[in-house]
């Protein structure tokens, strides 16, 4: 299917691969860049590079990934490690009969790509990733094994997303998508914005002005829809 998008012609697909279906957009022809994106995005966050990349005469992939917008949501907890991340990653190369592609990843969908071109270095041949650097294996502790041994465990907001009240916390994505937006930015004072070592300045708190006016309306309006679907 065709999308009608500010800065040219996308092509939507739904793949399927690994037991869930994946909404995929491309733009441009040429060798094959797959963007992974993080939380709390879609596929849509990518559309200007997307946009710049095809333009640059390559062959622009961004996705929604499992548990995001238009792709499957798995209730099983389980079935969103790294392991199956990177198989999606796989499965989508397959099923468009690409042989290899450079990825480009952000915040999770960074962990992602630097184990992806780990475990298959034969079909990713370049890596690009913002604000999440690699972990070789073997490097000792992770992050979150260092910090749950200083006792931060109820300081550091990752551990909070992974208690089992965190879905019931983050269900209103109306509320949380612009609440996310606002306080990780600019905006707010100082004293207020988010700090991810202190649980009273979470990301996890209603915006004051709704919808921040960096943040490009359709985009967010698209994101909270996404976020809304069950099926």
């Amino acid at each position: 299917m065709a999308i009608a998008d500010r800065n040219g012609p996308m092509k939507q697909t739904h793949i399927e691969t690994n037991g869930v279906t994946l909404n995929v957009v491309e733009q441009g022809d040429g060798p094959a860049v797959l963007f992974v994106h993080g939380f709390p995005d879609g596929w849509r966050g990518w559309r200007r590079q997307m946009a710049a990349v095809a333009a640059a005469g390559y062959r622009a992939i961004s996705f929604d990934t499992r548990g995001y917008g238009e792709s499957s949501k798995p209730e099983d907890p389980a079935l969103y490690t790294v392991l199956y991340n990177v198989g999606d990653l796989v499965g989508i190369l397959a099923k468009l009969g690409i042989e290899r592609a450079t990825l480009v990843g952000h915040d999770f969908g960074a962990t992602v790509s630097w184990n992806a071109a780990v475990m298959r270095p034969d079909l990713f041949d370049a890596v690009f990733c913002l604000s999440v650097p690699p972990v070789l294996p073997g490097a000792g502790p992770s992050m979150l094994e260092t910090l749950k041994a200083a006792g931060k465990e109820d300081a550091f907001y990752m551990f909070r997303h992974m208690r089992p009240e965190a879905d019931q916390e983050w269900a209103d994505a109306a509320t949380t998508f612009p609440g996310v937006l606002y306080w990780a930015s600019g905006l707010p004072d100082a004293s207020e914005a988010w700090n991810p070592m202190d649980p009273s300045k979470s990301l996890n708190r209603p915006s004051p002005i709704g919808i921040p006016p960096f943040a490009d309306c359709e985009d967010v309006e698209t994101m909270i829809a996404g976020f809304d679907r069950n099926d």
